[in-house]
């Protein structure tokens, strides 16, 4: 692995959640910090698919991090990466805990 090339500053963000009192639902009321680290960037797809009623464009990204505690980046997170946010749709470990990949979307609409 390279170090050199982690050369974006990015911040993982975790949800949190709030219970609504009359339907026991539970929403995302705001984004927290989880970690900020370097990582690796790399545009792998575009594409635009027709959602609720409208044309989206969906771009697929993936980074690559320095590995640290796997189960405890989740599914749920999002990447903030230069006022942009990612949306987590993949991890995986590379190597002997080396570094992590994570694949994301980036939603414009």
């Amino acid at each position: 692995m390279n170090i050199g090339r982690m050369e974006r500053k990015v911040v993982i963000e975790q949800p949190t959640y709030t219970v609504s009192s009359d339907s026991n639902d539970k929403y995302v009321s705001a984004w927290t910090t989880y970690k900020s680290c370097f990582a690796s960037w790399v545009h792998k797809q575009s594409q635009e698919v027709f959602e609720t009623g409208q044309m989206v464009a969906k771009d697929t990204f993936e980074y690559k991090i320095r590995y640290f505690d796997a189960p405890s980046v989740k599914m749920d997170m999002r990447i903030s990466y230069d006022s942009e946010y990612y949306y987590l749709v993949g991890i995986k470990e590379l190597g002997r805990k080396e570094a992590l990949l994570l694949t994301t979307i980036k939603r414009d609409n």
